[in-house]
């Protein structure tokens, strides 16, 4: 099986780091490098990493600032020809790194993806937010772009990718910190339309009052991120039609609510208005809060071992 890094952007999360190493370390297919980039912490990262691992864990200092620099960062030290862009604040299903490294190696594809869930950590036991989303792939038929135009995003700490995408990829973007993600998921869209899929293993997103992206971040700082993102991909003179009218359907209903009215031409409201309805009556298909291109299941997150 061959070598895999994993790649932790960090700032002062020194107590949420040391469970999500203490995780990774506990897998059945135990990472051959770890390597974790602080974002010029204050909290002493960096030492702790050298006292606590005793060298199982390289930690190196960002180059720049903000999460994209660090992933970018933290992929020049890489060695390993698989590649897990992770979070300092979750973890995986014990048996992660194994049931996601055996799919790619047996189906020869580029990349992985397994369901998540919302949880928080109370009282030494996980509370489940929600149900598991993404325990189902993408429906037949649809893009990872299709279905992105229309809300879906898929975290990417729950996928695994060789090392020759990431590089095809090109590097995270380092000018925004808030939809960066989406942007690097896009991305990857233009070249995997239909990633890879299992639903034998699980990562917890955990939710807590610390998040890069929430509390700490204004609405407006994140639509301005969000902004610049679709400005970037409407650009693209090869988007088809129906993707075009949908991201602008984003792009002037982002605008209005920066700018406090309701300035979208009409043909974009009409089409933010059916964007709505759809994903309304899709969510009364599932039941949930999720639309159907999320592949979400009613399941309990201890049916996986942490």
């Amino acid at each position: 099986m061959g070598t895999l890094s994993i790649i932790i952007p960090t700032k002062n999360r020194k107590e949420f780091l040391r469970i999500t190493v203490d995780n990774l370390l506990k897998q059945t297919r135990i990472p051959d490098e770890i390597i974790v980039v602080d974002d010029h912490s204050s909290d002493g990262t960096l030492d702790f990493l050298n006292s606590a691992y005793n060298g199982q864990v390289r930690g190196v200092t960002n180059k720049g600032h903000g999460p994209g620099a660090a992933r970018n960062t933290g992929f020049q030290h890489s060695t390993g020809e698989y590649i897990k862009f992770f979070d300092s604040d979750d973890i995986l299903s014990l048996n992660s790194l194994e049931v996601q490294l055996k799919d790619l190696e047996k189906s020869g594809q580029e990349m992985v993806y397994s369901p998540y869930v919302h949880a928080r950590f109370s009282s030494g036991k996980w509370l489940q937010k929600d149900v598991i989303i993404q325990f189902y792939p993408i429906p037949k038929g649809k893009s990872l772009r299709d279905c992105m135009a229309y809300g879906f995003f898929s975290v990417i700490p729950g996928m695994t990718f060789r090392r020759s995408l990431i590089e095809t990829i090109g590097p995270w973007r380092e000018d925004i910190i808030a939809y960066e993600d989406w942007d690097y998921l896009w991305r990857i869209g233009q070249l995997v339309q239909n990633p890879r899929h299992t639903n034998e293993c699980l990562m917890i997103y955990r939710i807590h009052d610390q998040q890069t992206t929430g509390n700490q971040r204004d609405d407006n700082y994140r639509d301005q991120n969000r902004l610049k993102c679709l400005s970037r991909i409407l650009k693209d003179p090869n988007l088809p039609l129906k993707l075009r009218f949908l991201l602008k359907v984003e792009l002037y209903s982002t605008k209005a609510l920066l700018n406090k009215n309701n300035g979208i031409p009409p043909i974009y409201k009409m089409g933010r208005l059916f964007k709505r309805l759809r994903n309304k009556y899709q969510r009364l298909i599932t039941g949930t809060n999720w639309e159907v291109y999320h592949g979400v299941k009613n399941k309990s997150i201890h049916d996986y071992s942490f």
